[in-house]
């Protein structure tokens, strides 16, 4: 057997270095053709989400705060009066629907305590509610009905409507108009009234 020269060794190993990097060469650019994006070979569709939002009738008093400040007896007095800008209750929409907005004190208002003094208002002598009058002031949107005359404060089988239509995340404004029976006593009065919400339809 002949032996191999180094010199022919050393040629073979070159010779064979050469193929190893030009097949990986080629398998390289094989490879990126592969994954080159084609016209042919491209595809679109189309996905659909789906889903229901709950219908939900939520009002919130964002300034549930009216401050007469000092009244005299038989003095009436306004709220959008109280200030340059007014006071008010503001009401928004949060839900998901649009609503209709009243408002009505209990039974017994109990503003005027000392025997009611409700006849002083117009009313009957155990009804102080007749001392107190609410009115739509303002709206911000189209389509939302804001009745402007005062009605008296309702009870809760007959609140006062005062808001129709008010769209999701709308507001609104709702004045108060009171007066101070002549049989008044000196002191701090204070009454609740509840803002109740219920679906537009």
């Amino acid at each position: 057997m002949k032996e191999i020269s180094s010199r022919t060794l050393t040629i073979l190993v070159v010779a064979a270095l050469a193929i190893s990097v030009l097949s990986t060469l080629v398998s390289v650019k094989k490879m990126e053709g592969l994954m080159d994006v084609t016209g042919r070979l491209s595809s679109t569709d189309v996905g659909t989400v789906n889903l229901t939002v709950a219908s939900n009738a939520f009002v919130n008093l964002t300034d549930n705060l009216i401050e007469f400040g000092t009244m005299q007896v038989m003095q009436q007095n306004w709220s959008e009066q109280l200030s340059t800008n007014g006071d008010f209750f503001v009401v928004r929409n949060d839900g998901s629907v649009r609503i209709n907005v009243s408002i009505y004190g209990p039974d017994d208002l109990n503003l005027f305590p000392e025997g009611h003094g409700a006849s002083n208002c117009g009313g009957t002598a155990d009804d102080d509610k007749k001392c107190v009058f609410v009115r739509c002031n303002r709206t911000k949107k189209s389509g939302e009905v804001c009745p402007t005359d005062f009605v008296e404060l309702g009870e809760s089988t007959t609140p006062a409507w005062i808001i129709n239509n008010l769209s999701v995340a709308g507001k609104g404004n709702i004045s108060l108009n009171v007066t101070v029976p002549s049989n008044a006593t000196a002191g701090v009065k204070e009454a609740s009234m509840t803002v109740l919400a219920i679906a537009y339809s």
